[in-house]
C-alpha cells in the first residue's frame, strides 16, 4: 500500500495537472493486472508444470517482484528537480523539522476540500474493506453453507473439508474477476473522468459497488455472486485512481511525499476499524445450523459496507474540484 502511494506521489511531479486522472488510472490498471498475475501464477504453475508453489516460494517471488519494480522505477523515471533559489536558503542551510501535528495542520490547510476528500476516503475504505476482509468467510460459510468449525471435532472438520475448499477456491475466482474488471475499466474511467470530472465518475462508480454489495447480501447463487464481484470491480478501479486525482489538484510542489503519507492514514485507519468493530458486530450475529453447529451472518458485512460507501458518495458530491 505504501509502495503504491509512493508511485502516486510521483504523478504531480512528472505529469501535467490535466492528465492526473489518466495517470492515476494507469496505476489502477497496473494494480488490476498485477493482482490477476499474482493470483494466477500458482494455479498456472500447478496446471502447466505440476509444480505446487510453497508459501516460502510465493514470498520469494513477491520480494523479487518488488526488487525489479524498484530497479525499473529508479532507472526509467526522472523526477523534476525542485528549483531552489539561493536567497530562499538559510545561512546554516538547516531544514526546519516539523512535528506530525504540524504536518497534519498544514495538510488540511492546503484547501478546505482536503478534509472532504479525506473523509470520503475514510468511509470509502471502510466500505471496501468490509468486502475484501470478509468475502472469503462469506463464500465459505454463506454460499457453501459451512458452519463455524473453530471448536468442532476433527470428524466434523473432515466432513466439511470439501465444501470449505470449494468455498475458498470460489473466493479466489471471484477476486480474480474483481481485479480483472478493475484492469479492463481502469483506463476508460480515466478518460471519462477527464471529460466529465473526477467527482461525477467516482460517484457513479461507487454506486455500482453499492448495488453489487446489496446484490451479494440478497443472492446465494455462485455465478450471480461472481458477476456481482465483477460489478464491484468497476468501483474498485475508481477507488484506486480518482480520489488521488482529486487530491493531486490541491498538492503543492515539493510536498507530494508527505501529503500522500498523511492521506494514507485514511486508508490504513479504516482497515483497523473493519478488523475490530465490524468483526465484533458480525460475531454478535450468529445462528444455529443443525443441532451442533453455529454460523454467522457474514453477508451483514455488505450492508455495513454499502452504508459507508453511500456516505462516501454523498461527501464526494460536496467536493469542489478545480476547474481545468
Amino acid at each position: 500500500m505504501c509502495i503504491r502511494d509512493s508511485y502516486r506521489a510521483l504523478i504531480p511531479d512528472v505529469v501535467p495537472e490535466e492528465q492526473y486522472s489518466i495517470a492515476n488510472s494507469y496505476i489502477s490498471l497496473a494494480i488490476g493486472l498485477g493482482s490477476v498475475v499474482a493470483a494466477g501464477t500458482a494455479p498456472f504453475l500447478k496446471w502447466a508444470f505440476g509444480y505446487q508453489m510453497s508459501i516460502p516460494a510465493q514470498f520469494i517471488m513477491a520480494a523479487l517482484a518488488f526488487t525489479l519494480g524498484m530497479i525499473w522505477t529508479c532507472i526509467t523515471i526522472k523526477e523534476a528537480q525542485q528549483k531552489r533559489e539561493v536567497e530562499e536558503m538559510t545561512e546554516t542551510n538547516v531544514v526546519e523539522e516539523k512535528s506530525f501535528l504540524q504536518s497534519l495542520k498544514e495538510f488540511f490547510a492546503l484547501s478546505p476540500e482536503i478534509s472532504k476528500i479525506c473523509t470520503m476516503q475514510f468511509f470509502t475504505w471502510i466500505g471496501t474493506m468490509c468486502m475484501m476482509i470478509f468475502f472469503t468467510q462469506y463464500a465459505v460459510h454463506t454460499i457453501y453453507f459451512v458452519p463455524d468449525l473453530t471448536t468442532a471435532s476433527e470428524v466434523a472438520k473432515e466432513a466439511y473439508a470439501s465444501a470449505t475448499l470449494a468455498g475458498t477456491n470460489f473466493s479466489s475466482i471471484c477476486f480474480a474477476i474483481f481485479n480483472l474488471i478493475c484492469f479492463v475499466v481502469a483506463i476508460p474511467i480515466g478518460f471519462l473522468s477527464a471529460k466529465y470530472t473526477n467527482k461525477k465518475v467516482h460517484i457513479i462508480s461507487i454506486i455500482t459497488m453499492i448495488l453489487a454489495y446489496l446484490g451479494m447480501f440478497i443472492v446465494r447463487e455462485p455465478k450471480a455472486v461472481a458477476a456481482l464481484m465483477g460489478l464491484a470491480g468497476i468501483g474498485w478501479a475508481s477507488i484506486c485512481a480518482l480520489p488521488f486525482a482529486m487530491l493531486s489538484q490541491f498538492i503543492k510542489k515539493g510536498t507530494e511525499g508527505s501529503v500522500m503519507g498523511i492521506f494514507n492514514i485514511f486508508i490504513a485507519g479504516p482497515q483497523v476499524f473493519v478488523c475490530t468493530l465490524v468483526a465484533w458486530i458480525i460475531s454478535k450475529c450468529s445462528f444455529t445450523m443443525g443441532a451442533e453447529h453455529i454460523n454467522y451472518h457474514w453477508e451483514y458485512a455488505f450492508v455495513i459496507g454499502a452504508i459507508c460507501l453511500a456516505v462516501a458518495a454523498v461527501i464526494a458530491s460536496m467536493i469542489k474540484e478545480k476547474k481545468a
